[in-house]
């Protein structure tokens, strides 16, 4: 059973917002690389290994690579947990 997109999107956000250290108020297409700049390569990983083990799936290295905003992960994560 699929996920909803405001709950998807919820957490996803609060995750986000947790490890960049910003205020959960931003707006989502605030919250992208070229914004913040704690968002480096290496919290670029930490972010992916945080999104993969709390919502339980995996990104190809083709996605990690395209991941650039929450938009970008909300994306990806909407296509893997809607199909289930």
């Amino acid at each position: 059973m699929g996920m909803d997109r405001d709950v998807i999107n919820s957490k996803l956000k609060k995750l986000l917002t947790d490890l960049l250290g910003i205020d959960e108020t931003t707006p989502d297409e605030e919250i992208n690389q070229d914004s913040i700049g704690e968002w480096d390569s290496s919290m670029h990983l930490t972010i992916i290994m945080e999104v993969e083990a709390q919502f339980k799936i995996s990104f190809n290295i083709e996605q990690v690579t395209a991941i650039r905003s929450l938009e970008d992960i909300l994306y990806y994560l909407e296509q893997k947990l809607m199909k289930n």
